[in-house]
């Protein structure tokens, strides 16, 4: 009898003991998920802010003078306007290493300490979002997979009609954040008006 009991109170220990263990299993896995989708949601706000920012200026101020008039310069012919708050729209945002190439591709122009741009705006009716997947977790630095998401109009795709055939096709790139001085800033990103003519469908 004695040794019946002892049994039933080492079932019952074990049995207490996995409990834990699971519980604790569970709570870690549901700890890792909570912070993968803190990450996501943190790459995609990032994600459509560096997008906008070469779609259509994102959030870039100008100067203007007192008439409320963007100040500007003309260099071979083309306006370019002086960039009010370039500090806060690119270098708060993307690293050194990404800034030159972004700087390059919007055709921005450093005169005596001050940043221009030429205004622009771009259109796109083929493109359906990018969507983002985690490849690389560390304490400084993410790594996603960025799929953009296109339609496929007859091969190539659509600057004008949008999607009529619902047949779609995928570009994936990376997108890389590290933090530099406690904010979150872009070190690799391409943007869908870069990629290469072979890669559109």
């Amino acid at each position: 009898m004695k040794e019946i009991i002892k049994n039933k109170k080492n079932i019952i220990i074990i049995l207490l003991v996995l409990l834990v263990v699971l519980i604790g299993i569970v709570t870690i896995k549901n700890k890792i998920e909570k912070e993968k989708n803190k990450k996501i949601e943190l790459g995609n706000s990032i994600y459509e802010k560096v997008h906008n920012l070469y779609f259509y200026g994102g959030d870039i101020v100008y100067e203007t003078d007192d008439k409320n008039t963007r100040k500007y310069i003309e260099v071979d012919n083309k306006k370019y306007y002086e960039i009010k708050n370039y500090k806060e729209t690119f270098e708060n945002l993307i690293t050194d290493k990404q800034l030159l190439k972004t700087s390059n591709f919007l055709g921005i122009k450093v005169i005596k300490d001050k940043y221009y741009m030429k205004d622009y705006g771009r259109g796109l009716s083929g493109y359906y979002g990018t969507e983002l997947k985690i490849k690389k977790i560390n304490k400084n630095k993410i790594e996603y997979k960025a799929s953009s998401k296109f339609c496929e109009i007859e091969y190539r795709i659509s600057y004008g009609s949008g999607c009529s055939n619902e047949k779609y096709y995928y570009i994936e790139k990376p997108f890389v954040l590290v933090k530099e001085d406690d904010i979150w800033k872009v070190e690799e990103y391409t943007s869908i008006f870069e990629f290469e003519d072979s890669l559109l469908k």
